[in-house]
């Protein structure tokens, strides 16, 4: 039995006794030979694994000596070793291309006149900047600025303006169409309706002014000259009014009736005649001047008088009228006179009263009208010629815009010429 027990230690100590025979008791101490076994493997199980741990942790200082040689070798040469994630650098800017481009400018332009147009570009990041394309037109001519130069033409005619802007590879065009207008060409409007304004009372003896204003089928108002009536006393051509001498307070009625274009339109206004027993205490306090800030050089136009009272009331009144330009009539009817650039006069007026004078001025800007792309020739002949042959060529503008406002020989119908083709028709 010892001799067995020895060979097995030995067998064990070798490691070549894997499985355990069946367990031999020592009889003298009671202790198991499996026991020892069990404990002999278990022991045998610890150091294979503390050399295997000692083997990996070797392995990971290798490759960590070797990472390190790696990133050595890359030092210097600004590049990242393996296995190192680069910082990142700033964020790429965003491409911006061009969406399209739009033109603006005027939808109109006269004969021989000029007009600027400017393009703008829309880009895809929503934003948009003024360029400069190239620009094209199918009529006239448009400079590398945008600067429209319109052709003369015989009627309306329309016109195309066209854009082309490239940027990035990207061309964009636009276009817009523009009206041409013919000089010759009138606005067609008809007369509405004329109303009277002026005193609504007058003291026997006296005078007071009147004007009348015309409106017409686009919404405009302009004054006119209209064939004046009263059933009392007497009134002028150009609306003085002369009251009647009375024994009492009477009623007047001014009546006003004008033409043009075959419509007839007429107003009436009712204006008190004071007696002059009716003693009334009031003193003048002063005087305004009331009618356009601006008359084309050759035109005219009205002007009137408004007297304010120490009793807090206002009357027309017909005041001395002068101006330092042009002419004014004792009615206040302004003539503007030729200018070869606008001018400003001074409309001035004076009125008297119980002792008591007061003053006034306004100032009027005459406007130079340029006359030279207008073909008065044409318009003579396509207005005048007709009824007058060549008789009346050669006239003054102002003549003949007095013929045209007081409806001389039907020419009332005229009211729609400028004044600049007034003026070209009188010259021509």
């Amino acid at each position: 039995m010892k001799k067995t027990l020895k060979i097995a230690a030995i067998l064990l100590a070798l490691g070549i006794a894997q499985t355990p025979a069946v367990p031999v008791v020592n009889a003298e101490n009671g202790s198991s030979i499996q026991q020892k076994m069990e404990q002999q493997r278990e022991k045998e199980r610890r150091e294979r694994e503390k050399e295997k741990e000692r083997a990996r942790r070797e392995r990971e200082r290798e490759r960590a000596r070797l990472e390190r040689e790696k990133q050595k070798a890359h030092q210097g040469s600004g590049k990242p070793g393996p296995g190192t994630t680069p910082a990142p650098g700033p964020a790429p800017t965003p491409i911006v291309t061009l969406s399209g481009i739009t033109i603006s400018g005027s939808s109109s332009v006269n004969e021989g006149a000029t007009a600027t147009f400017t393009a703008a570009a829309s880009w895809s990041n929503g934003t948009k900047t003024s360029v400069s394309p190239t620009w094209s037109a199918n009529m006239g001519t448009i400079s590398a600025s945008g600067f429209f130069s319109a052709p003369q033409v015989s009627a309306n005619q329309t016109a195309t303006i066209n854009a082309s802007y490239s940027s990035g590879g990207v061309t964009k065009t636009a276009s817009v169409s523009v009206t041409v207008v013919n000089g010759s060409v009138v606005v067609t409007k008809t007369l509405s309706g004329i109303t009277v304004s002026g005193s609504s009372s007058v003291n026997e003896g006296a005078t007071a002014a009147y004007t009348a204003t015309a409106s017409w089928s686009d919404g405009t108002k302009t004054s006119v000259s209209p064939t004046w009536s009263a059933n009392l006393g007497s009134i002028s051509t150009s609306g003085v009014f002369s009251a009647p001498q009375v024994t009492a307070n009477q009623t007047a009625t001014i009546g006003a009736s004008y033409s043009v274009g075959g419509v007839t339109k007429t107003a009436s206004v009712s204006v008190t005649v004071v007696n002059g027993s009716v003693v009334v205490t009031k003193t003048l306090s002063g005087i305004t001047i009331s009618g356009s800030s601006s008359v084309n050089e050759g035109a005219t136009a009205a002007y009137m008088a408004t007297a304010s009272w120490s009793d807090g009331t206002k009357t027309s009144v017909s005041p001395a009228w002068s101006a330092n330009l042009g002419a004014i009539s004792t009615s206040g009817v302004f003539s503007a006179p030729q200018v070869t650039a606008n001018q400003a006069a001074t409309i001035g007026a004076s009125y008297s009263y119980g002792g008591v004078t007061r003053t006034a001025s306004v100032a009027v800007t005459v406007v130079n009208s340029a006359t030279s792309t207008i073909d008065g020739g044409a318009l003579y002949t396509q207005y005048c010629s007709s009824c007058h042959g060549t008789s009346k060529r050669g006239k003054s503008a102002t003549s003949t815009q007095n013929a045209i406002n007081n409806n001389t020989g039907g020419m009332g119908f005229l009211s729609n010429l400028t004044s600049a083709q007034i003026t070209a028709i009188s010259l021509y």
